[in-house]
């Protein structure tokens, strides 16, 4: 009986490492998943495994946003870089108050 306890845990641990994992590299909470893998084994990696996963800008992790006109962290959610002279213009204007580059 303690051998079958002690088996049935160390699956559970397995399903919730994995469910992990599985999570982070979706761009998802890892540690809510870990819980959730710890405590319904099995249905919690069906569940990770079969949610699509998260953009880009909307990761888990993502120390710096990255707006749909720039793909450089450190921006501002507001602001963009223009491509010829490299100013940071506001994100509702299109055309660079240095150079006259659009957007």
């Amino acid at each position: 009986m303690d051998t079958f306890i002690i088996i049935i845990f160390v699956i559970y641990l397995h399903c919730a490492g994995f469910a992990s994992y599985i999570a982070s590299e979706k761009g998802r909470n890892p540690y809510s998943w870990f819980f959730l893998g710890l405590f319904f084994g099995i249905f919690a990696l069906i569940a990770i495994a079969s949610i699509p996963s998260i953009s880009n800008g909307s990761q888990f992790y993502s120390r710096n946003y990255m707006n749909k006109h720039n793909d450089k962290p450190g921006l501002a959610f507001h602001s963009w870089e223009c491509s010829n002279c490299h100013q940071v213009n506001g994100f509702a204007i299109d055309v660079c108050s240095a150079c006259g580059t659009k957007k």
